[in-house]
C-alpha cells in the first residue's frame, strides 16, 4: 500500500497453512508487516528505511519456514542496491526458531564519501554507502546490530560489514558483486 509515491510503503503479509489441506503435515499461521520508505535528495545523494516485523500466531514445529518480510526482496522498485533493507551476516539459525521479529534497517548513499575522496581510488567509485541495522529476536537478549560500508560503480559493488551480537563483536564479512549490463 502506498498512496502517494513519495510516501512511505507499507505491506502486511498473512499466511496460514492448515494441516490435512492440500497433503499439508504443518500447522502454523504467521503476520508480517513492513514499512519502506527511499528518498532522492540533492547532489545525488538519497537514503532508505526500513521498519519491519512479525510474529506466529500458531506454530507446530520449533524449526520453521523463513519469515517472508524479513530476508526476501520486497522493497519498492528504485531502489539499486540488493543490500539495503538486509542483513548481510546474519544466519538463518538465528531467526528461523523464533516467534517473532523486530527490525530497522537505514541506508545513506552518496558520491563523495570517505574512499571516493583518495586520489588513486576515486576516480573508479560513483557512490559510497553506509549501512545499518538492528534486530531483536527472542533468541538474543539484546539486539543484534549489523554495520557495514559500500562502493560501487558500473563494474562491481563491494561491502564490508561488521556484526555485534549482546554488545559484543561477533563477525565481519565482505561481498561482491559484478554489476553484468548494468549502465554499459
Amino acid at each position: 500500500l502506498q498512496p502517494y509515491p513519495q510516501w512511505p510503503m507499507l505491506t502486511v503479509n498473512y499466511e496460514r497453512g492448515i494441516k490435512g489441506v492440500a497433503n499439508g503435515n504443518t500447522k502454523y499461521e504467521r503476520i508480517e508487516s513492513d514499512l519502506s520508505y527511499h528518498r532522492r535528495m540533492s547532489r545525488l545523494r538519497q537514503y532508505s528505511l526500513r521498519l519491519g516485523g512479525g510474529f506466529y500466531t500458531d506454530r507446530s514445529t520449533t524449526f520453521f519456514v523463513d519469515y517472508d518480510n524479513f530476508h526476501d526482496n520486497y522493497l519498492p522498485d528504485g531502489w539499486e542496491d540488493d543490500w539495503t533493507g538486509h542483513f548481510q551476516l546474519l544466519t538463518a539459525q538465528w531467526y528461523n526458531a523464533s516467534r517473532y521479529y523486530i527490525k530497522a534497517n537505514a541506508a545513506y548513499e552518496s558520491p563523495m564519501m570517505a574512499l571516493s575522496r583518495l586520489p588513486l581510488v576515486g576516480r573508479y567509485i560513483e557512490t559510497e554507502r553506509l549501512y545499518a541495522g538492528i534486530l531483536q529476536i527472542e533468541r538474543i537478549h539484546t539486539p543484534y546490530i549489523e554495520v557495514g560500508y559500500g562502493m560501487t560503480n558500473r563494474f562491481f559493488s563491494a561491502g564490508l560489514f561488521a556484526s555485534f551480537v549482546n554488545a559484543n563483536f561477533e563477525e565481519i564479512g565482505a561481498k561482491c558483486t559484478v554489476e553484468l549490463f548494468k549502465k554499459w
